[in-house]
């Protein structure tokens, strides 16, 4: 697990020493909190950018220095030197090259490290990292950004009803036990967000599907659910279904489509989540509704 991340001069004015895991946090859920501009969607970028070596997008975000620390002793360090150029009659600094020197290695065992090099003038030169590259196969990473950049149409909830409709028909799966209880956490946690008028039914024939709560019981369409509802839907699925097992989840500011109900109730279906998944989850939030003001699982960047 991931279980720190510390970050200087981000944006060329903060640094944040933000404890992941720490004693007073029992459950593999932390939230990070702040004003906006302190960096908090960034943080996810930056990790994210990382645990995928996508070094040309981390070269983007100005900081000087950052490290992620591991629960298992690990730690990368990335050093990040930006050389400029001023040119005649112009009044801003052009960046002539960004350079991402990082060290891999173990607290505690002087014979490991490894080192190795981005360079923005050789974008294609890809570094050679086979200790931290093996290293993450075993530290899977999935990202549900916000709802303004989260766009998924109905295809994806069609999809994932498709996959489900898949598994449920596949014996083997569908008696295992694991599963089961999957099964029913992802109808007890969307029933309970009690979409407008709908239930969710699951069966082996469709995977799953919405009905009115009417007398008629009427089947309804995909598109007759809310952006909202959508977004938990496929929040939901992805967290039960789609996520590896042992993976860090990035959820950012998940209350931009949640009513204050949704928000009150979002803890504890997460909670719900962690116990079924061997997951980790780090969540950006505005609303401590979405932390029930717990917040010993908060990590405050205007406080930092």
């Amino acid at each position: 697990m991931l279980k720190a991340i510390n970050i200087y001069s981000l944006f060329g004015f903060y640094n944040y020493s933000l404890p992941i895991i720490n004693s007073k946090n029992d459950t593999p859920i932390s939230f990070i909190t702040g004003p906006n501009g302190y960096g908090k969607t960034t943080i996810l970028r930056i990790i994210d950018y990382l645990y995928n070596q996508n070094y040309s997008h981390l070269a983007q975000i100005l900081f000087d220095r950052l490290e992620l620390l591991f629960d298992d002793g690990y730690i990368l360090e990335v050093q990040q030197t930006r050389t400029t150029e001023q040119e005649d009659n112009i009044d801003f600094e052009g960046y002539n090259n960004i350079l991402l020197n990082m060290h891999f290695f173990h607290e505690s065992r002087n014979d490991f490290h490894e080192r190795f090099c981005w360079e923005s003038q050789q974008p294609m030169l890809e570094p050679v990292a086979n200790n931290f590259s093996t290293y993450l196969l075993s530290h899977p990473i999935y990202y549900i950004k916000d709802n303004r950049l989260y766009h998924r149409e109905e295809s994806a909830v069609r999809e994932n009803a498709r996959q489900l409709s898949v598994l449920l028909n596949d014996p083997q799966t569908a008696q295992s036990n694991d599963f089961q209880k999957r099964i029913r956490a992802f109808q007890e946690i969307i029933n309970s967000y009690q979409f407008t008028n709908k239930e969710l039914q699951i069966d082996a024939r469709y995977g799953y599907r919405f009905i009115a709560t009417n007398d008629d019981r009427t089947i309804l369409p995909y598109e007759s659910l809310s952006s909202g509802e959508k977004h938990i839907l496929i929040m939901t699925y992805d967290l039960l279904f789609h996520a590896d097992d042992d993976s860090l989840i990035l959820i950012d500011e998940p209350e931009l489509s949640f009513h204050l109900e949704w928000q009150g109730v979002f803890l504890n279906q997460l909670d719900t989540i962690t116990q079924l998944r061997t997951i980790q989850c780090i969540v950006c939030t505005h609303s401590p509704e979405i932390f029930k003001y717990q917040w010993n699982m908060s990590i405050d960047l205007f406080n930092n």
